[in-house]
């Protein structure tokens, strides 16, 4: 079966979707499995995207990216997406989680005098 929605519909599922507990408006999808695209008016479209043009009232840029607060890419919680670059989601997700930052932290600190990691003893030519 294909699915096929306006914008006006699409808008209001999204505006009937309950919160999640961390305040996640998590898209459903058409046919209750979730795909990334949504068929709108013969164009597939991302749910973050739609939801941040609606926010901001005007398009965004191609090169642009519909980023999220929570990391969650099926929330569509206009609150939590913002519009930025492949760069800054990815600075945004490593100041946000520990995990990241600890492995940042051990990369710095290990670090030679040049600015380099140290080489691997997996890498490193041994015989010779």
């Amino acid at each position: 079966m294909s699915y096929r929605i306006t914008l006006a519909e699409f808008y209001k599922i999204c505006d009937s979707i309950k919160p999640t507990k961390r305040g996640c408006l998590i898209w459903p999808g058409l046919d209750g499995k979730y795909r990334s695209g949504v068929p709108i008016e013969g164009k597939s479209a991302i749910p973050a995207r739609l939801v941040l043009e609606r926010k901001l009232g005007r398009p965004i840029n191609g090169w642009l990216m519909a980023c999220h607060h929570c990391d969650v890419p099926r929330c569509v919680n206009p609150d939590h997406i913002y519009e930025g670059t492949a760069r800054q989601n990815r600075i945004d997700t490593v100041n946000r989680h520990p995990m990241y930052r600890k492995l940042r932290e051990r990369r710095a600190a290990a670090t030679n005098a040049n600015g380099l990691p140290p080489r691997s003893n997996a890498n490193a030519r041994t015989g010779h």
